[in-house]
């Protein structure tokens, strides 16, 4: 199946099912979701995009530095959401938070990604863009260092109890008018995707479209069919899909 918006009636279902009940006496064991994702794909952008309804704006020289903890609530269902930082110049550092997160009871990971479209320094735009068009070799280029930071972390998972990941592909208002169904298998099955299912354990894998915010990617004009009630609707399917998941992992009977 592919992408469908289908987040407001699994809310429905969830709520009359007592499924949302549940998950609050779940999340009273103080599980936490930890966030990855290379630098530039959007991770700060996604916490921000739960905490204002206001427009998102993140400096592309602001980067995060150091492992941010946001306490946000889905449907009043309290999260403890970890933002890890991206940048390779704190991989060390990142690499051991990852450990100790992981190891001390992580209920799940959301990897945050992008399809190559990592925002950068503005003087990068020549290594980034001709004229009007993205280089393939750039994102490219971005793509190999989002699969070198899940080899990073993928070790970690093997020696704990984690279930699940979901794989939030991020800036969807950019790529909305490319072939969905390309950019659904390469997270699912394509060279990414395969990197996941060689994990030695039992795994849920989900991967969604999102968008944290719509605005032009070094210029470049967003999608043309998407607005605020596509954005919307990602963010709303991407709750309800993670409400769910968190339920089953938690054998919520």
């Amino acid at each position: 199946m592919g992408w469908e918006f289908v987040a407001q009636k699994s809310i429905e279902i969830a709520i009359k099912s007592g499924l949302f009940e549940k998950i609050k006496t779940f999340f009273k064991s103080k599980k936490k979701i930890v966030i990855f994702g290379s630098s530039g794909v959007g991770k700060t952008q996604f916490v921000k995009s739960f905490k204002t309804k206001q427009r998102i704006s993140v400096s592309r020289s602001n980067r995060t530095k150091t492992v941010e903890k946001s306490f946000l609530s889905f449907d009043k269902i309290p999260v403890l959401l970890i933002d890890t930082p991206g940048d390779d110049l704190r991989r060390s550092f990142r690499d051991e938070e990852v450990r100790k997160i992981i190891k001390n009871d992580c209920a799940g990971i959301i990897n945050v990604v992008a399809y190559g479209y990592h925002e950068g320094p503005v003087s990068q735009i020549e290594q980034v863009m001709d004229r009007e068009n993205v280089k393939e070799s750039y994102l490219s280029a971005r793509r190999q260092k989002e699969l070198e930071q899940l080899v990073t972390w993928l070790p970690f998972v093997e020696l704990s109890n984690l279930k699940w990941i979901i794989t939030l592909v991020n800036k969807a208002d950019i790529w909305w008018d490319k072939d969905l169904l390309e950019i659904e298998n390469y997270y699912e099955h394509g060279e990414y995707g395969k990197i996941i299912n060689k994990l030695n354990k039992p795994l849920n894998h989900v991967v969604l479209p999102y968008c944290s915010t719509i605005e032009p990617f070094y210029g470049i004009k967003t999608s043309g069919r998407f607005g605020m009630t596509a954005k919307v609707n990602l963010q709303t399917h991407f709750q309800s899909t993670l409400l769910n998941s968190l339920g089953k992992i938690g054998k919520i009977e």
